[in-house]
């Protein structure tokens, strides 16, 4: 098993809370790694093409990523009427997908794709780093944080 890196934050899924998880730690100076076991960022907003909110758009990451889409002219952020509220941000995902990219460059997040974790690495009841199966094969990621943004709890559930 290969010692992939050391990192402040590794953030574990690729999907909308993990891209945001991942440039907010990296805004605020942690070495952060993003790892996604697909190639595809920002999960459903992207690859499922689920393309507006279902709520206001509050201050932060995600607005930023919002205004980004709006600036390339692939989004509009005024406000919506719908059965179940009003609501905030309509965009083209493959837009999206392109202010991801930018923002996450931007922060300095480094970016794992096709890296399925494995297994966690615990040290006293902490999550001290994540094993990933990747093309290469196992690699072994250390942290000071982990962050569980896969969609299903893995690194929560193979830590115990």
């Amino acid at each position: 098993m290969d010692l992939y890196g050391r990192y402040d934050v590794v953030v574990a899924g690729a999907g909308v809370t993990g891209v945001v998880a991942a440039i907010a730690a990296a805004r605020e100076g942690a070495k952060t790694l993003l790892v996604e076991s697909s190639g595809i960022l920002g999960g459903l907003l992207t690859g499922g093409l689920l393309t507006k909110a279902t709520g206001i758009i509050q201050p932060g990451v995600y607005l930023d990523l919002a205004e980004r889409v709006a600036q390339y002219g692939g989004g509009d952020l005024s406000s919506r009427q719908a059965p179940w509220g009003t609501y905030t941000g309509v965009f083209d995902p493959e837009t999206m997908q392109r202010a991801i990219i930018d923002l996450i460059e931007e922060a300095g997040v480094e970016v794992l794709l096709f890296a399925h974790v494995v297994d966690v690495l615990q040290s006293e009841g902490t999550v001290s780093g994540i094993v990933c199966q990747t093309k290469s094969g196992q690699q072994t990621i250390l942290a000071d944080v982990v962050i569980d943004t896969s969609g299903d709890g893995d690194v929560a559930a193979l830590a115990g």
